[in-house]
């Protein structure tokens, strides 16, 4: 496999999440990219566009369009956008420390 394959499909892992309406969602794990998004949202958490984005790429895979991510705006409540969010960073390992243990090797 080349890395233009790579980039085509990354090779991130995902989880199925169960919601409180009892719909499953495939969330993937976050790309590094992501983490300024996170990191946005973690000192404002008014910014409501940082999670959507995050959550709307956690869903995807992929980075999302603006239509996705209004979308994810228009159909997931808050309950459910912090539970894929929160899903999102544990896969991802960015919540605990994960980045850290990381760069440890």
């Amino acid at each position: 496999m080349n890395a233009d394959d790579l980039f085509d499909c990354p090779p991130l892992g995902k989880e199925t999440l169960t919601l409180a309406s009892g719909h499953e969602v495939t969330v993937y794990e976050l790309p590094i990219g992501a983490m300024t998004d996170i990191q946005s949202y973690a000192e404002d958490q008014g910014d409501t566009r940082a999670i959507v984005r995050v959550v709307a790429q956690s869903l995807l895979g992929r980075k999302p369009s603006d239509g996705e991510m209004e979308k994810v705006e228009q159909t997931f409540g808050v309950t459910q956008v912090m539970k894929i969010y929160h899903c999102a960073l544990k896969l991802s390992r960015v919540d605990g420390g994960g980045v850290d243990e990381e760069k440890k090797g």
